[in-house]
């Protein structure tokens, strides 16, 4: 009996104490999106648009589309210096564009014309497909440093932290 004892109270200094440490920050070289420069990472926007299109779920399938077709749909001839496109059949409104640009200024440029091409297609898509106006209007478009990531799909939330996981996951590289 008396080992339960001990035991028992051996287990209530140690369990607080190994709770206490397992909530710690992690340590100096772990690395978070919002320790990442991303003006000064390269990313291959193929390989982020491809990761985006493995790791999320979309209610069509996508294809990819040819850079040159890309940059006219989306309004972004010249503004970038790496392109990768991913667009569905056109039942729906789903897509993911990745841009690398040679800057900051100019992916803001860039995310602008996105942009553009968002609202332009939620009015289309509103006069006939509510839902795909919705996804358009709630979809991802971020520009960070020299990169554009535009992503509708149906979780906007996952496809921020699939983007996210990718970018870190390159910075530990």
């Amino acid at each position: 009996m008396r080992n339960y004892v001990r035991l028992g109270a051996l287990l209530l200094i140690v369990v607080p104490l190994l709770l206490v440490f397992s909530g710690c920050e992690q340590g100096p070289d772990t690395v978070d999106i919002a320790s990442v420069n991303m003006n000064d990472i390269t990313l291959s926007a193929p390989d982020l648009a491809k990761h985006m299109l493995d790791t999320l779920t979309f209610d069509d399938a996508l294809v990819p589309v040819d850079p040159a077709v890309a940059e006219h749909i989306y309004y972004v001839a010249g503004k970038y210096t790496d392109i990768a496109a991913y667009s569905s059949t056109g039942a729906t409104a789903e897509a993911i564009l990745v841009l690398r640009c040679e800057s900051a200024s100019a992916a803001e440029t860039a995310a602008a014309s996105v942009e553009k091409y968002r609202t332009e297609m939620a009015e289309v898509y509103a006069g006939y497909n509510k839902k795909e106006s919705g996804k358009l209007t709630d979809a991802l478009l971020v520009c960070d440093g020299r990169y554009v990531v535009f992503c509708v799909c149906p979780d906007t939330a996952a496809a921020m932290d699939a983007y996210h996981a990718y970018v870190v996951a390159q910075a530990q590289k």
